[in-house]
């Protein structure tokens, strides 16, 4: 007796219902109501397989070139039928996509791999093509030139982001070294917009996957990043591919030398998601500023590498995100790094200028031996959490804080909720190097010290996810191609294995795989 495999898909939960199956039968993988599904044939389709498809009320949408594929309309109570033809290999559902990683929150990555350290030796991913597969890049980010790409959206934004994820993502990778709000791991490389969701991250479908697929095949993409998932969430265990089409597809692309990676997913659960899954693509999880595997990465037996991926600043939306600075004196006369604290209180154009105290590490009891009404404090990290130092300067009567680090250079930091404890507002809040903290005591304990804080809308952001761990690693991939550009893809990736910084038990483990990326140790080991 035939039987169908019927697959429940979804986005953050799963049910199968998969009854044993007759194996000269194709399955029926994850097919509902849904407008388009994909028919893998036997052999290339031709015009009997689209007399086929249209006998049955359907009709062939596209046609994929590497893949005996074709993405087709088909009545759902003729999917049975389609399926059952000898000449049909498969019938699957056209998938929803959606992006692993969208926590607003803090970065580090680019220093902490040492991608600087890779430019040092000459090599910052110059003429290397990166595709972001994605919801598409700010053409008008002032850091994010766009070399080209597809619009699989059609909503008359062509390559341009109105999201704001794949402009994130994008920055990792690829932000020029100008100067200006944040640098990528591989400032020299050509960027590609490969747009396939629209302004709320939707319409990414695996048909449409497919085509972006085809797309990097036909324009010689080198690498491409997938800061995306879809599948089986949900499971204790890792699931079967849940598309044929697609890994016939990814095989096909790195077959052609294409570097695919992807992020593993942020669902914390002991398998790594689609696409990251297949054997074609290189599967990334997230780490922290203190290499722990952070607490959302997805990770398992096909995890094979970690990175960066919990508050990463980087690139977004022009004027849609923020730009943060400090000066000292009333004419601006030193400018410090300054790093705006996730949901830390905004400012106007011209900022708040006011004289500075210092709290020491914030605690109610420091702040009550100083005069902080209407000044701005300065304050030691250690001890109280952001938020509870915040919250007592604003107790104080301080208009701004700024916290400086208790170790060499600076740091991202998150107040953790959109309000204090007791539903204010935060006032402005940022984060500096120790060396600049010091240099503040100081100033503060000789003489009167006026600093100038601007939290304004600008053109970046802090996001969390695997999403962000991705971009670094394919961002690696492109500083090791910059050096060989012959290397096939699996020897990018033996590349990337053996020069990763080992975490966890030695060798090969199911948390961080062969362990966090190490751009310079990357780019030293290419012949």
């Amino acid at each position: 007796m035939r039987r169908l495999v019927i697959v429940c898909l979804a986005l953050l939960a799963a049910c199968v219902d998969a009854p044993p199956t007759d194996p000269a039968v194709p399955s029926v993988t994850g097919v509902s109501a849904e407008e388009i599904v994909l028919v893998g044939f036997t052999t290339p389709p031709g015009a009997p397989e689209t007399s086929l498809i249209e006998s049955l009320g359907g009709r062939v949408t596209h046609r994929y070139t590497y893949i005996p594929v074709v993405a087709a309309t088909i009545p759902p109570d003729q999917v049975a039928v389609l399926a059952a033809d000898p000449s049909v290999a498969y019938v699957e559902a056209n998938i929803p996509m959606h992006p692993l990683g969208s926590k607003q929150i803090t970065d580090y990555g680019v220093s902490l791999i040492g991608a600087p350290g890779a430019w040092a030796l000459g090599f910052r991913g110059q003429g290397i093509k990166v595709g972001i597969f994605d919801s598409g890049i700010d053409i008008d980010h002032p850091d994010l030139p766009v070399a080209g790409g597809f619009d699989l959206v059609g909503d008359g934004h062509g390559l341009d982001d109105c999201n704001g994820h794949g402009t994130h993502v994008a920055g990792i990778v690829g932000a020029r070294n100008n100067g200006n709000h944040t640098v990528g791991v591989a400032p020299s490389v050509e960027l590609y917009s490969m747009r396939f969701a629209d302004c709320d991250w939707a319409g990414a479908t695996l048909a449409k996957m497919l085509q972006g697929v085809e797309w990097a095949i036909d324009n010689g993409m080198d690498v491409v990043n997938m800061s995306f998932g879809f599948g089986l969430e949900g499971l204790v265990s890792s699931p079967l591919s849940p598309s044929q089409a697609a890994e016939d597809a990814f095989n096909e692309a790195q077959a052609r030398g294409i570097v695919l990676v992807a992020a593993s997913g942020n669902s914390s659960t002991p398998y790594v998601g689609f696409p990251a899954a297949y054997a074609s693509v290189v599967a990334v999880g997230a780490t922290d500023d203190a290499d722990n595997l952070a607490t959302f990465s997805q990770w398992g037996e096909d995890q094979e590498l970690t990175a960066p991926g919990v508050n990463n600043l980087s690139s977004y939306l022009v004027g849609q995100g923020q730009s943060t600075t400090l000066t000292v004196g009333t004419d601006g006369n030193r400018e410090l790094e300054a790093i705006a604290l996730l949901f830390a209180g905004m400012t106007r154009k011209q900022g708040v200028t006011a004289d500075a105290v210092y709290a020491g590490f914030g605690t109610a009891v420091e702040f009550a031996g100083v005069n902080c009404v209407g000044k701005i404090a300065v304050i030691m990290r250690g001890g109280p959490t952001f938020a509870q130092k915040t919250e007592e300067a604003m107790n104080a009567g301080c208009v701004a804080a700024v916290i400086h680090n208790h170790t060499p250079g600076n740091f991202n930091g998150t107040l953790g909720a959109p309000t204090a404890s007791d539903g204010r507002p935060w006032i402005p809040v940022v984060s500096i190097t120790l060396e600049d903290g010091l240099y503040l005591k100081d100033q503060i304990g000789s003489r009167r010290t006026t600093l100038t804080l601007i939290n304004a809308a600008g053109n970046l952001a802090i996001l969390s996810g695997t999403s962000m761990a991705s971009p670094h690693a394919a961002g690696v991939a492109a500083l090791v191609l910059s050096k060989n550009p012959t290397l096939s893809p699996e020897q990018v990736r033996t590349i990337l294995r053996e020069s990763a910084k080992d975490l966890g038990v030695p060798g090969w483990d199911p948390l961080f795989g062969y362990g966090r990326v190490n751009a310079r140790s990357a780019v030293e080991g290419t012949p």
